[in-house]
């Protein structure tokens, strides 16, 4: 898979060749919010530095502003594009950071968290007998925030339909606090996605959201029987 870049090709620049100076450690596979002007993507940290990253990609760089990358003890780091190689980036960062917050997400602001990105995609929550409208909050692999008019019965099973993604099946966990929308729902899948799976979704709601220029590229997902069948541990 290749990832182009947003207009133009990168220009590598003089430093290119040297972009390896600061010594680097090899994360193997750590998931990591990718931030582009605000907007959410799943990405994979594979080697950082003092100075920047390495990562991957599942799906084209889409077309930004600014960038950042959020780590799971929420740190967020500013960078630019500094080099691209098939679906992996260079990330430089704009300032040096340390190497061991970098490594030991334990020791960010706050506890270590599984990835959640922030969407904000409709859905049709059926809960019993009763369907109800709902919108995503965060969405990560096992779980998401969920809104919806009226409160669920914690532990209850349900099922969430949407646009873009197969029905999801999902217990509820917590009910968390109440907003304009309505109140606030944590739920778990009782089919986790894969990283792959959840990064081209993610990208695919925000094509279809309008946020993006262009028309959505990603087919609709499988049935999660299907998408389970041959599972990829990441």
């Amino acid at each position: 898979m290749t990832v182009p870049a947003a207009s133009t090709p990168f220009d590598l620049g003089p430093d290119h060749a040297n972009r390896r100076n600061a010594p680097r450690f090899t994360l193997m596979i750590r998931a990591a919010r990718l931030i582009l002007d605000g907007r959410d993507y799943l990405c994979v940290i594979r080697d950082v530095s003092a100075t920047g990253m390495k990562i991957r990609l599942f799906h084209p760089l889409p077309p930004h502003r600014t960038l950042a990358i959020g780590l799971g003890n929420g740190e967020c780091h500013g960078a630019d594009v500094a080099w691209s190689e098939g679906d992996h980036l260079g990330l430089r960062f704009h300032a040096p950071t340390s190497v061991d917050s970098l490594l030991d997400e334990d020791r960010g602001p706050q506890p270590r968290q599984a990835i959640r990105l922030k969407i904000g995609m409709e859905a049709l929550v059926h809960a019993g007998r009763e369907a109800m409208p709902a919108r995503f909050v965060t969405i990560s692999q096992q779980s998401a925030a969920i809104e919806v008019p009226q409160k669920l019965v914690i532990g209850e099973q349900v099922r969430i339909q949407t646009a873009m993604l197969p029905p999801l099946i999902a217990k509820v966990r917590a009910r968390d606090r109440n907003s304009q929308a309505g109140m606030t729902h944590e739920l778990d899948f009782d089919s986790p996605f894969r990283l792959d799976e959840l990064a081209r979704a993610t990208m695919a709601i925000h094509l279809t959201a309008g946020i993006l220029a262009g028309p959505a590229t990603f087919a609709p997902m499988p049935p999660a029987s299907e998408r389970h069948r041959n599972r990829t541990a990441w």
